[in-house]
Formats: structure tokens, sequence, C-alpha cells
């Protein structure tokens, strides 16, 4: 898959989630579970800082491109066990300032940040330097360094993850 086809994929499961709590009113979307937690509208905007930041991240390292390694075995099987991590039920604790979300939001708001971030992501995707194919040009907080590909993987499984925790908010507070 190109990182084109990754996009378009990030894309369509945005749009989804975006239908999905378009038509909800604002003290739904900012109601917290009963056991604690974040909200949906808290859960979204973790989702929109991370592909905000890590674009941030992408920029500046792919300014210097004679400085990023290349990307291998390991880091093939560390995206891989990174997916299988964001499928499982395991509860993961953000990393540190991945954790701060505003205690409350309004959806349009969101939206349109997401906006620009996605057009952000997809200019950066036009403009991504083939010769940097194959390269760690991304770290995960967790994981390490990461090919282009494996971070825009991590990025679609961490936005099917996070639609799962917003659908299980949703079920308890509306």
């Amino acid at each position: 898959m190109n990182y084109q086809q990754q996009l378009t994929e990030l894309e369509n499961l945005r749009r989804d989630l975006t239908r999905r709590l378009a038509g909800l009113d604002s003290e739904t979307l900012n109601r917290h579970p009963a056991a604690g937690g974040w909200s949906s509208a808290q859960v979204l905007a973790h989702v929109i800082a991370a592909e905000s930041r890590s674009l941030a991240y992408l920029r500046k390292k792919t300014q210097r491109p004679q400085e990023i390694p290349r990307s291998g075995l390991v880091a093939a099987c560390k995206g891989a066990l990174l997916g299988l991590l964001m499928r499982s039920p395991i509860k993961v604790s953000a990393p540190p300032g991945a954790g701060e979300v505003p205690e409350s939001a309004e959806f349009s708001e969101l939206e349109a940040e997401w906006d620009r971030v996605r057009t952000d992501w997809k200019s950066f995707i036009e403009q991504f330097p083939p010769e940097l194919a194959g390269r760690a040009v991304y770290r995960h907080p967790v994981m390490g360094r990461l090919s282009l590909e494996q971070a825009l993987r991590f990025l679609i499984e961490h936005l099917r993850r996070h639609g799962r925790q917003i659908d299980r908010v949703l079920l308890e507070v509306a």
C-alpha cells in the first residue's frame, strides 16, 4: 500500500467518525463516563493532536535527510507489534504530552482543526522525497524509529482504536 492509499484510508476513517459525531450536542460530546476517563470530545482532541504532532515531527526530521537511518527488520517487527497492540483490548496510557486534552471542546472547532491537519498531511505526502522511502523518519514514543509507511499504519490503527473508545463512551453517556 502506498502513502496516498494509506492517507485515503485514514481520511475515510475520519469521515466515518465525524459523520457519527456531527449530530450530537456539545453536552453529550463533553460528558465523561461514570467510571472516569476522557469524554468523546477529549478523545477526538487527542487523536487530532497526535496526528498534528506526528506531522510536525516528520517535517522536522525530513529537513535533515542525511541523518535518517534506514528502516530495517527491527522497525518492521516493532511496527507490526504496535499494530497488534493498537488492535488489542489492552489499555495503553498516552505518553507524556499526548494525554493533555482540553476540559471541553466544540465539535465544529475540532472538526475545523482536523481538516487543517489533514490538508497539511496531504501536502506533506505529496512532497515526501522518494529517496526517504524505507528510512526511519518517524519516532513513536514507545516503539522508536519507524518508516513513513509504518507511521501512517500506526495513525490508522490509532484512529480505529480511539473510534472504538468514542463509541464505548457514547453508549454510556448518551
